[in-house]
């Protein structure tokens, strides 16, 4: 349409990217209503109307186009926080093209995220999409993708707490916040001789949580169907007319739920400190269990040798790389046993939302030398703790993950000082961002903006209600979050920059 348009002389570009601006803004006039705790879970009130640029087409052949630039464009100027712009990348996309996203992301706008088909559409053909479908595909929500017109995805049906279950699994199923038993007996840490009995007690604790949230989610998505189906948009929708059946009853050609696990980075980070401290150096498991209940109170040493001496996540050594792919694995397996009453499968995501904070305060502390109650990972991305080697290193600790089992999708945020955009007249960032998504990443977002400005804008907000930051699969007004959520941001800014 924008190209017959064009061509006829029926409308300019600088029309064409005024009545987008227009559509931007009337976007983000929506405003949520929302209890405050639902701030803590989902700060900055994310809301999900999406477009998406870029990527292949049914065939396979880049879809980049004029259209695709103008977006950009059009995002950049006006900087409004919706919609939530997907950017596609594959092996044939332009280098022009991810030039330009960069010029939008060095400018201090958040969008677009960023996404590899190279990763996608497998992970979409392993949860049984059609490869012309699979193609397809564009993100809705935060970072779910999904064959578009042809599916009811429930995309955001759980998140779950993956630290949790590690806890269970060193405490005999006992919780540390709840101060009783919430899981099974999976023996007691004392009789723990290797970290494969340890990586079986936490499979079992995973497995019974998994179990739990798909009973809950299947009575709500019966609930859902009983009490509110959704005429309208059924009838938009391909698969119901032809079965004469609403979405909510699983008319969609197809039918997902998908559920998040919410803290990888931290388990990750926490076997490894287990095999470090026990199977490596002959530190008692009985002994680091002890200092774990007791929050490290008096074992401050044994804390800090778990936090500096020890391998993280992010610093692409490999041994933490390893239990995160474990963890992504084993989270996977369990979850795609299950399916809705839709007759759909469930299938895994890993992001968070601003979850990780709230979900921190129902953990005890970690053999990664986190506290009680201190915020858990972010989605995909490492804790602050493993940024400390570079964003080449957390790129490389990301992509080696087998992330074609995330068919709802991940989000990894990253921090990037605006010097990378300025190298080599932004053939630096090209080949940064094609790197990662040819060693398997699958979707990464940047903030590009100076720890001052944000600083500034916690004193000063009403100076800056327009200033739009990327959270995690969405962006917002800065000014809009949590404190805790403001401090996450600001803190890998302050680390991209000193690297």
């Amino acid at each position: 349409l924008y190209k017959k348009d064009i061509e006829s002389g029926k409308i300019t570009r600088e029309e064409a990217k005024e009545l987008l601006q227009c559509l931007w803004i009337k976007m983000s006039e929506f405003t949520p209503v929302f209890p405050d705790f639902f701030n803590e879970y989902f700060s900055g009130l994310m809301t999900s109307q999406g477009a998406c640029i870029g990527g292949v087409d049914e065939n396979g052949h880049d879809a980049t186009n004029d259209l695709s630039y103008l977006i950009l464009e059009s995002i950049r100027e006006v900087n409004t926080p919706q919609p939530n712009l997907f950017a596609r990348i594959h092996k044939e996309t332009p280098d022009d093209f991810i030039k330009a996203i960069g010029k939008n992301l060095s400018e201090g706008c958040p969008h677009p995220s960023i996404y590899n088909d190279e990763v996608i559409i497998p992970a979409l053909m392993k949860a049984g999409v059609s490869l012309e479908d699979a193609r397809d595909y564009a993100p809705l929500g935060c970072v779910e993708p999904n064959p578009q017109g042809k599916t009811f995805g429930s995309t955001d049906a759980a998140l779950m707490n993956i630290a949790l279950p590690l806890e269970l699994a060193l405490h005999n199923g006992y919780s540390t916040f709840f101060k009783k038993r919430i899981g099974p007996r999976t023996g007691s840490p004392k009789k723990f001789s290797s970290m494969e009995e340890i990586l079986k007690a936490f499979r079992k604790q995973v497995r019974y949580i998994v179990k739990n949230m798909v009973k809950g989610t299947n009575a709500l998505s019966i609930a859902h169907s009983l009490y509110y189906p959704s005429p309208l948009l059924s009838s938009l929708i391909d698969g119901t007319i032809e079965k004469g059946m609403d979405v909510t009853w699983g008319g969609a050609k197809y039918n997902f739920s998908g559920v998040q696990a919410v803290g990888v980075g931290e388990v990750a980070d926490s076997l490894t400190g287990i095999e470090f401290a026990v199977f490596r150096n002959g530190i008692p498991l009985e002994t680091l269990i002890n200092a774990i209940k007791k929050n490290f109170e008096g074992a401050e040493d044994l804390r800090a040798y778990l936090l500096n001496k020890i391998p993280k996540y992010g610093e692409d050594e490999g041994t933490a790389e390893r239990y995160a792919r474990e963890v992504v694995r084993i989270y996977s397996e369990e979850v795609m046993k299950h399916r809705n009453p839709r007759g759909g499968l469930y299938i895994p995501g890993f992001y968070s939302i601003t979850t990780h904070i709230p979900f921190g305060r129902f953990v005890g502390a970690l053999p990664s030398g986190r506290k009680k109650g201190e915020p858990l990972s972010n989605g995909i991305s490492p804790a602050e703790r493993g940024c400390r080697k570079g964003p080449t290193a957390v790129m490389r600790s990301v992509a080696a993950l087998d992330l074609t089992y995330a068919g709802n999708g991940v989000n990894h945020t990253m921090a990037l000082d605006p010097s990378v955009f300025e190298m080599e007249d932004g053939r630096l960032f090209v080949s940064l961002l094609r790197a990662y998504f040819a060693l398997g990443g699958m979707q990464v977002q940047f903030n590009v903006l100076s720890e001052k400005i944000l600083r500034e804008a916690q004193k000063n907000p009403d100076k800056y209600r327009w200033l739009t930051v990327r959270v995690a699969g969405y962006s917002a007004y800065f000014t809009e979050l949590t404190k805790e959520a403001q401090e996450e941001i600001i803190n890998r800014v302050s680390i991209a920059k000193g690297l």
